[in-house]
C-alpha cells in the first residue's frame, strides 16, 4: 500500500507501509503487512506543523494522523 505525507497542507513525500505489524493483523486491518516508519528528520520541521498520511491518491486520512508534530514526540 502506498501513503502520502503532507506537512501542513503540502504534499512532501508518497512511500510504501509494507511492515509487518501484529498489532495490525490482530485490529483487523488485513494482514498485518501495512506498518510504517518514515524519517522526516531532513525536511526541519516546526513542533507546530501539522503532519498528515493519506492513502495515496485519496482523500482517506490515517487515523492519528493530522496533529502538529510536538503531539507525537513522547517526553522524555
Amino acid at each position: 500500500m502506498e501513503l502520502d505525507l503532507f506537512i501542513d497542507t503540502s504534499h512532501v513525500m508518497t512511500f510504501k507501509a509494507g511492515d509487518h505489524r501484529p498489532d495490525l493483523m490482530r485490529a483487523g486491518y488485513g494482514n498485518g503487512n501495512h506498518g510504517f516508519a518514515v524519517d522526516i528528520a531532513h525536511l526541519n520541521l516546526a513542533m507546530d506543523q501539522t503532519v498528515t498520511v493519506r492513502i495515496a491518491g485519496r482523500d482517506f486520512i490515517l487515523d492519528g494522523s493530522g496533529k502538529k508534530l510536538g503531539e507525537y514526540l513522547k517526553p522524555s
